[in-house]
């Protein structure tokens, strides 16, 4: 080979590579500027419009003006990550889809009021229960179940209706356990009890009947200020108790009492 050759050849190789890289630079740059125009699409009606000399004010960037935000311009924000959505990273696209569960999940909050029975002894019943209707204030299981028990423990409105849950009872304290109400009474509970041969079990389903009112309740356990009792008289407590509609007697329609002063 001539020696006279070679750097001819270098030559080639030279021009040959820097072709190589000046298109490679132009196809990234034209890649660069097609992925840029269709994440921004305003940038493609400028150039458009900048050939064909039709610049509408919709093309036009707006600068947003400190102002009262009115009914119009709220539509329009709410729209807003809709446009914006493809700007999202992965996560916040998998947020936004899981959220309107989350927010309708949110929408069926605990009811504030509760209009429900409380049950108790009718006058002239040997074993039923009868219902008298009332309005608790609820927001959660838990309030729901204290103030329907402070309820029942103040005794009936209506004078034909008679309280069979021992004098001096009170409520200590409250706790929810899944469908379960854990109260805790005190001593005046067992103390001064009624005849137990007969009223036991109409004590126990007063309270279960009166608290399976309640949404999500389904249960009762029972503690004697902070101990568990197993059984109260002659009645199994040793599993929750739950309710019982065959103690319930439900007054006939149109039946009316007076009463009695």
């Amino acid at each position: 080979m001539d020696p006279n050759d070679r750097p001819k050849t270098k030559r080639r190789n030279k021009r040959s590579l820097a072709r190589f890289v000046v298109i490679t630079i132009i196809v990234l740059i034209a890649l660069i500027s097609v992925f840029y125009i269709i994440d921004n699409p305003k940038i493609f009606n400028r150039i458009k419009g900048f050939f064909t000399g039709n610049n509408s004010p919709e093309d036009e960037e707006v600068i947003p003006e400190i102002d009262i935000i009115e009914e119009e311009d709220l539509q329009q924000q709410t729209q807003e990550p809709v446009e914006n959505d493809q700007k999202e990273g992965l996560w916040e696209r998998i947020t936004s889809i899981i959220r309107p569960e989350i927010e309708e999940v949110s929408d069926t909050s605990y009811p504030t009021q509760l209009t429900l029975n409380l049950y108790f002894m009718g006058l002239g019943e040997d074993t039923g229960l009868v219902p008298e209707e009332v309005t608790v204030i609820a927001g959660d299981p838990k309030t729901a179940v204290i103030n329907t028990t402070r309820e029942l423990l103040e005794g009936p409105e209506k004078s034909y209706h008679i309280p069979i849950i021992p004098g001096g009872t009170e409520l200590l304290s409250v706790e929810i356990y899944e469908n379960l109400a854990k109260l805790d009474l005190n001593q005046a509970f067992m103390e001064n009890s009624l005849d137990s041969n007969i009223f036991d079990r109409q004590i126990i389903y007063s309270i279960v009947n009166t608290l399976t009112e309640i949404p999500s309740i389904k249960g009762v356990i029972f503690y004697i200020e902070g101990k568990r009792i197993k059984v109260y008289g002659n009645v199994d407590l040793s599993i929750p108790a739950i309710r019982d509609e065959s103690l319930i007697k439900v007054p006939e329609s149109g039946e009316e009492k007076a009463d009695i002063d």
